[in-house]
């Protein structure tokens, strides 16, 4: 008995051993190989006196064993006023790439060094600091994400709105003064003084003035750097907002748009929330994508509470996809997205078209054409029926099915006649849905 209890208990402790031992461990400290500051690499060129922001400098290592360091802050030498920094973080296991951080504003031309360390490698990174400062160039700027510091009214006087445009990649270069007019909605103009990017990532900042003509939407065709983009804002009307917002994302069209079929009066409908009764003039607008289309609505008022918007599309549509229509109401602006569907291809039967069917009841005849070098059967249930077409190759295999439509009349003259089949010929038209 006390043997028993004995292997029990040192049973009990070898499992607690073991799953102890199971435990995960934590994470190991960053190791690696080998760190290349002689290969490192920076996102902007760096000037004199010119605001550093978010510069990434990207310096390869070997041999990351997925360990963890802590935050990394290094102040340059040389050269100072900058600081590279990243926050706490993991390698990679085997070879991948420290990325930091650059800021600061350079204090003099020259070189600016950076003692990096990581893993237990140490190594210095170097960057030249220009004395002079070059034309300005970005990466990209994006119109998309502007900000403005305020509201633009119909016929209401703009002061100094201050709008404001990201870009990536700056130089720190220098750029002219700038002076923009409104399109669309014309009476303001955009202008900022002659300045300098900053080296790496910000915003370029422009002030508005003027008094929109109208309400809807404004647009400024933004140009530095060498890239170029198009912001475009909303002018809300004079009374204020006549609902809280336009619905694009689930318009309506009743009908159909074809290629090359002209559309005329295609209801699109569009909802709108917390309308207040307020009037609105009316408007057109054409198609992009697909062009040859215009959608319109009249003058109206827009109902107390939820409503919706009506518009008619006219116009022949150029080709088959989706045409968009930037559509504005009372201050409010989105795209509709429609489908312009192929057009019917229609082919005339006129080789080969012959009919066989049954001499007895019930009658199950098949149709048999045959069309620009194909050919084509029907069985039908009865001399009127419509059916399906089917393609077939060598008079039996199918290989494709459509729909029937069209003139299924045909002037019949007798060809053969045997004990249970006939066949006749005729001619008539079929129309082929894609």
């Amino acid at each position: 008995m006390k043997k028993s209890i004995f292997l029990l208990s040192l049973s009990a402790i070898v499992l607690y051993s073991s799953c102890k031992k199971s435990n995960p461990s934590t994470t190991p400290a960053a190791s690696i190989s080998s760190l290349n500051c002689s290969a490192a690499t920076f996102s902007s060129v760096l000037t004199n006196g010119v605001q550093t922001s978010n510069v990434v400098i990207t310096i390869p290592y070997t041999g990351g064993n997925g360990g963890s360091y802590s935050n990394i802050s290094v102040n340059s030498t040389g050269v100072t006023g900058l600081t590279a920094a990243a926050n706490a973080s993991n390698i990679s296991n085997g070879n991948g790439n420290l990325i930091l951080s650059l800021n600061g504003t350079p204090s003099s031309a020259g070189t600016a060094s950076f003692l990096v360390s990581l893993g237990g490698k140490s190594c210095t990174v170097s960057a030249s600091v220009n004395s002079t400062v070059g034309a300005a160039s970005v990466t990209s700027i994006t119109c998309g994400s502007a900000t403005i510091s305020g509201t633009l009214k119909e016929n209401t006087l703009a002061t100094n709105l201050q709008l404001s445009i990201p870009y990536v990649g700056g130089n720190g270069g220098t750029y002219s003064a700038i002076s923009i007019a409104s399109t669309g909605i014309t009476g303001v103009t955009a202008t900022a003084t002659a300045g300098n990017l900053i080296s790496g990532n910000g915003s370029l900042t422009l002030l508005l003035n003027g008094t929109p003509t109208s309400y809807g939407t404004i647009s400024f065709n933004i140009s530095i750097g060498g890239t170029s983009c198009i912001v475009k804002l909303n002018v809300t009307p004079i009374n204020g907002n006549a609902m809280a917002s336009l619905d694009c994302l689930n318009p309506t069209l009743s009908g159909t748009l074809t290629v090359g079929v002209n559309a005329t009066n295609i209801p699109l409908s569009i909802p709108y929330t917390s309308g207040n009764g307020g009037a609105y003039p009316a408007k057109s607008f054409n198609s992009t994508g697909v062009t040859g289309l215009t959608a319109s609505y009249s003058s109206g008022s827009v109902v107390n509470g939820n409503g919706t918007l009506q518009l008619l599309v006219n116009g022949t549509p150029s080709s088959k996809g989706i045409a968009t229509f930037q559509v504005t109401l009372n201050g409010f602006f989105c795209y509709i997205n429609v489908n312009v569907q192929k057009a019917p291809v229609t082919k005339s039967l006129i080789e080969n078209t012959w009919w066989n069917y049954q001499k007895t009841s019930p009658f199950y005849p098949t149709h048999y054409f045959k069309s620009n070098g194909v050919y084509y059967y029907q069985k039908l249930g009865s001399y009127s029926d419509t059916g399906t077409w089917s393609w077939i190759v060598n008079d039996s295999v199918q290989i494709k099915n459509t729909k029937f439509s069209g003139n299924n009349t045909y002037s019949v003259d007798r060809l053969t006649s045997d004990s249970l089949y006939m066949s006749s010929k005729g001619t008539g038209n079929v129309t082929f849905v894609k």
